[in-house]
């Protein structure tokens, strides 16, 4: 029997920053991102200013990007993205 070639894709989350993430003003919307091609490795900052869709299609990251991250990134509350929000 040939091995099942469906593979789960981890699970996607967005970072919300604490102090705003409100999709009603994407001006006003800040959500952790990481840098993967940063020369020196990963580097985490705050996001530019978007919406939820926009940071579910650009900065959504994988729980172990998240466990391999600066402890500050660690303290914010991830939220899980799925393909059905499109």
């Amino acid at each position: 029997m040939k091995a099942d070639l469906y593979v789960d894709k981890p699970k996607r989350y967005v970072l919300p920053m604490p102090y705003g993430a409100d999709d009603d003003d994407p001006d006003d919307s800040h959500y952790a991102v990481v840098n993967r091609e940063y020369h020196a490795g990963p580097a985490w900052h705050q996001g530019p200013c978007v919406s939820f869709k926009e940071a579910r299609e650009h900065y959504s990251v994988t729980q172990s990007d998240i466990d391999a991250a600066p402890d500050w990134v660690k303290t914010i509350i991830p939220v899980e993205v799925t393909d059905d929000e499109q």
